[in-house]
């Protein structure tokens, strides 16, 4: 089941255009036509899960394969106590060819994201302020 956006297609639009955000028409229309993507699962057989997923935890290049090789050679340190592999993270390929994990954290992944949405909120909170008149002022 897909989820509904819990605010008017008008007022997100007006936003986006005064805090200068674009957002292109492929994602709004994700976002408030409830059946434009509303299940992304492929599950035919013979075809590799991850290349032929909509989801981005892994490199578009990663194959089911490595990935199931790269989390199946990581070793637990108390195997009593096993550890979910994989979960707030990204595979991807280095340079070399090599297969690493992105951790998804204001340090990792996600950093030019965080930062970017928390000047984003900054600046929301700056525009809120000067469309709110003054107590004093309000007749």
């Amino acid at each position: 089941m897909k989820f509904a956006a819990d605010f008017d297609q008008d007022w997100f639009l007006q936003t986006l255009s005064d805090t200068s955000i674009e957002l292109s028409e492929e994602a709004q229309r994700a976002i408030f036509d409830p059946s434009f993507d509303a299940k992304k699962v492929n599950r035919a057989d013979g075809v590799d899960l991850l290349l032929a997923s909509a989801v981005n935890f892994y490199a578009p290049d990663i194959t089911q394969a490595e990935a199931e090789a790269f989390y199946a050679a990581k070793e637990d340190a108390d195997p009593a106590r096993p550890v979910s592999h994989g979960l707030n993270s990204r595979l991807s390929r280095d340079e070399n060819g090599e297969i690493y994990e992105e951790v998804f954290s204001a340090r990792g992944r996600m950093q030019a994201a965080l930062k970017k949405s928390w000047a984003t909120s900054r600046r929301l909170k700056l525009l809120q302020k000067t469309r709110t008149r003054p107590r004093h002022l309000v007749c």
